[in-house]
Order: C-alpha cells, then structure tokens, then sequence
C-alpha cells in the first residue's frame, strides 16, 4: 500500500512524532529520499495511509493538496468529482442493467480509490474510472490496476469502464488488446429555462 516507502523511514513513528496535520503538509511539499522518484505517487499512498489508518485529528484530506498542484489540477479534481455523481445517476445510459455496488463511496482497494464499483446485469463486477478532460497516459494502467486488485479482493471477474474527455491514438490502441476493458468519451450539455421575472 505504502509503495516501498516503509523501507526508508518508519511511518507510523514520524505520523505519531509530528501529528497528522503537520505530517501530511510535509509529504505534500517534501522531495528527498523517498520522493525523489515518484513523489505524486507516493504523496498519495500516504495520505490514503492516513486516511484510511484513522488517524486521530485527521483533517478533511480533499483540503490537503500538494504544493506543486497547478489550479489546472484542482480544477480538475473537482470537475472529476461532479462527473462522478453525474455517472453515478446515469449508470443504465452507460449499460443498461448497470447498477452501482459500492453505497456511493469510492472503495478502496490495493492499488488505491476505485471512482466507481458497479454490477452489470449479469451481476459482474464493474471498475467505472473517470478523467475530466483528455485521458493521462497512465490512466490505463491505473483502471487496470484496480480491476486487477478488486479481482483479487473478490475472487470475482472484474472488467473495467475508463471514462474520458478524449483518448490518444495509444491509448485507443492498447485497450483493443486489452480483454474486459471499454473507452467511453462523455460530452456535457446544457440546458435553458425561462426565469419569473414579474415583479411580486
């Protein structure tokens, strides 16, 4: 979980010693050690750490963010968060018969968040991964990730949904080789109403 950074210090030790707020605002800015390669990465499996250790005083983890995040970045992680609960009450106009199996809560596996946990018609585990925007290069490895840790979890099959703005020929080619794996591009759309405008 912590992706090898327990072999350079001892987590649980520097949290005790430095209190959770002040540990998670140097994770966000440090860049030795164990940050040098990765940092993002890293960066994320200890706040998930600590978010999911239960740290006491935990602070809301969504206000922590790394120094380093551009406003792109945050604009980013909010627009993902609306296009969640947009997906989340439409799953039947993704695939019909599809039903969310997770309470509405991000489920945590392995190798991280799971945006959305869903079951097909047939009652199949479906890993749901969104991006606002065009799709990272390591997006498919992510979702890929995740299906293969709830698999694991489970005992169950697992295929997976990547959910994007737009997709790079690369990427469009390696999910064809890529077996219980479907691309899916969402268009927003806006819609107007007349407002009252008589006077009361």
């Amino acid at each position: 979980m912590l992706n090898g950074i327990d072999a350079a210090f001892d987590v649980d030790s520097k949290l005790e010693e430095m209190g959770t707020e002040a540990f998670l605002r140097w994770v966000a800015t440090e860049t030795s050690g164990p940050f040098e390669k990765y940092a993002s990465d890293k960066r994320s499996a200890l706040r998930s750490y600590v978010e999911f250790s239960g740290a006491e005083n935990t602070p809301e983890l969504s206000g922590v963010a790394d120094d380093d995040e551009s406003p792109d970045q945050r604009l980013l992680f909010r627009l993902e968060q609306d296009m969640q609960a947009a997906v989340r009450r439409q799953l039947n106009e993704l695939e019909s018969g599809l039903v969310a199996d997770d309470d509405g809560v991000e489920r945590r596996v392995a190798t991280g968040k799971i945006d959305i946990v869903a079951r097909d018609k047939d009652k199949k585990l479906v890993v749901i991964e969104l991006k606002a925007g065009p799709c990272p290069p390591t997006a498919l490895e992510q979702v890929l990730g995740y299906a293969d840790a709830l698999a694991e979890e489970t005992g169950e099959d697992v295929r997976a949904y990547l959910i994007a703005g737009e997709f790079a020929d690369r990427t469009r080619a390696a999910a064809r080789r890529t077996r219980g794996l479907k691309l899916k591009t969402y268009e927003f759309s806006v819609s107007f109403n007349d407002v009252d405008q008589q006077e009361g």
